[in-house]
């Protein structure tokens, strides 16, 4: 009897202990103003992006800058997003089903990163150089005009994370397939077991989700150039 009572006790605590994690990843930075006329967030009245209106616009999204707007389910979707990314010792920063923005624990450390975009303004373009973190070969975030992506493919949830790593921040999209277990932006673009769609999904992530990067990085750029 009293192994039993022993055993219940341990999945009660085990429970707890992951409900707790689960609200800890939820908290959310305090002091956030989202400016929906600039387009733009700061943290401690400091400017941390801005976003052309045209690329994404704050005001038609809905953001979530603080916790007591949020679902328990959404709670939980949010939880396993930045556990699956990897951001879960970030500060959650704001977030919606699709674009979530965290400020990094640490800055100027070496990151995990599948490739380094770069804005070469000699020829005015984007140019993507593939890294390898496991060798270490992943410069330093810092340089002007430049941003690191990580991807991630969670299968088990038909969901695909796309991380993109700025100075002093990270910008996290998700790209959600149909899953019983996940109710939140459900898009036909992703199927990982279709080769097809996995084109489609590279066609989405180029026109959807680069230029929202690509104009932040720009932006931060030219905030850094007035200063």
């Amino acid at each position: 009897m009293k192994k039993i009572i022993y055993i219940l006790f341990v999945c009660l605590s085990v429970i707890v202990f992951s409900s707790c994690k689960i609200q800890q990843s939820c908290l959310f930075s305090k002091q956030i103003v989202v400016d929906v006329n600039d387009n733009s967030i700061r943290c401690n009245e400091h400017s941390m992006l801005k976003i052309t209106p045209s690329v994404l616009s704050l005001k038609e999204k809905k953001l979530y800058i603080e916790g007591r707007g949020l679902s328990s389910d959404m709670k939980t979707y949010i939880s396993m997003i930045l556990r699956e990314s990897s951001s879960d010792q970030d500060s959650l920063i704001m977030a919606s089903y699709d674009f979530i923005l965290v400020k990094k624990a640490k800055k100027n450390q070496r990151i995990d990163a599948n490739c380094m975009y770069h804005y070469d303004f000699e020829n005015s373009s984007w140019v993507c150089s593939y890294v390898n973190s496991q060798t270490g070969d992943v410069p330093f975030v810092g340089e002007p005009c430049t941003f690191f992506r990580k991807v991630y493919v969670i299968n088990r949830r038909n969901r695909m994370i796309i991380k993109d790593n700025f100075e002093d921040f990270s910008v996290i999209y998700i790209i959600q397939g149909k899953d019983n277990k996940t109710d939140f932006c459900t898009t036909a673009v992703w199927n990982p077991s279709d080769f097809s769609s996995l084109i489609t999904t590279t066609g989405y992530i180029r026109e959807r989700i680069d230029p929202i990067s690509y104009d932040i990085a720009k932006n931060k750029y030219f905030e850094k150039a007035k200063r």
